[in-house]
């Protein structure tokens, strides 16, 4: 028999790993010492210790390795495959990050650039949304529409949670003559009889590229412009108006300081 010593240059594994190995019955000595402590291996096990190393190099888990000790051959080989599938998923996996990474190290290396690290690619799911729609003559008169909607809900005797995402969307904008086509809606969990002005639709679950921002509304035109660069970076394309979530907004503090908004552009790949 060998000592553990022997064994571990002989096997390539560590003393430290050995008794690990021992520990989770993965690789446990023929003998120990009952008097010292000692532990010994029989020279076949380095059969075993062969596979365990080889299996590590593939990507196996320990405890996958010490699952497939109790394999056929044929179910090793097909466990094998199996692995094969999943390091071709990992791999495309990195792909895509490092080409995300790439792709936002060749944007500006300024506060563009840190803004570019916030440019989410997600799902919106879909939902029911109370939605008031109103022309207006300048985009600060919106405040104005969100008082006109809780007036309502009010009237109407609809309760609202406070979680409810508050949008707003600007179908079309003439800001210069006075002529804004403003939208704005609260999403629900449930759908609502119509009863003008509030109109309950249905949205359809949308991709979007999400940029989340602290701070002035000020901001969003630096944003527009990093987002409009980042599409192209990424082959996407705008399908439909943008819309604005108002996470915190001056109805929870009128400190823009503590505002926090989210803009979402609906996208496809092309």
């Amino acid at each position: 028999m060998l000592k553990i010593g022997e064994f571990a240059v002989l096997s390539g594994i560590s003393i430290v790993m050995l008794r690990n190995y021992d520990k989770m019955g993965l690789l446990v000595p023929t003998h120990i010492d009952d008097v010292n402590g000692y532990r010994y291996y029989d020279k076949d096990q380095l059969v075993i210790s062969n596979q365990i190393v080889a299996m590590k190099s593939m990507g196996f888990g320990l405890e996958e390795i010490k699952s497939s000790f109790a394999l056929s051959g044929e179910e090793l080989q097909e466990l094998i495959q199996k692995k094969i599938v999943e390091k071709k998923c990992e791999e495309q996996t990195i792909a895509r990050q490092l080409d995300i990474l790439e792709k936002t190290v060749k944007l500006e290396k300024d506060d563009e650039g840190q803004i570019a690290l916030r440019v989410l690619k997600k799902i919106i799911p879909a939902t029911y949304a109370l939605s008031y729609r109103k022309e207006i003559r300048a985009f600060h008169e919106e405040g104005m529409l969100w008082e006109e909607v809780m007036k309502q809900l009010a009237m109407q005797k609809i309760s609202i949670s406070e979680r409810a995402a508050a949008v707003s969307v600007w179908h079309d904008r003439d800001e210069e003559n006075g002529h804004i086509d403003a939208e704005i809606m609260l999403y629900v969990e449930k759908p609502y009889k119509n009863v003008e002005p509030l109109n309950c639709k249905r949205l359809k679950e949308r991709e979007v590229a999400s940029i989340l921002f602290k701070g002035s509304y000020m901001q969003i035109n630096q944003i527009n412009t990093v987002v409009a660069k980042w599409l192209e970076a990424n082959h996407y394309e705008i399908v439909s108006e943008p819309f604005t979530v108002y996470h915190n907004s001056h109805r929870e503090n009128p400190d823009e300081n503590t505002f926090l908004t989210e803009i979402c552009f609906p996208i496809r790949f092309i």
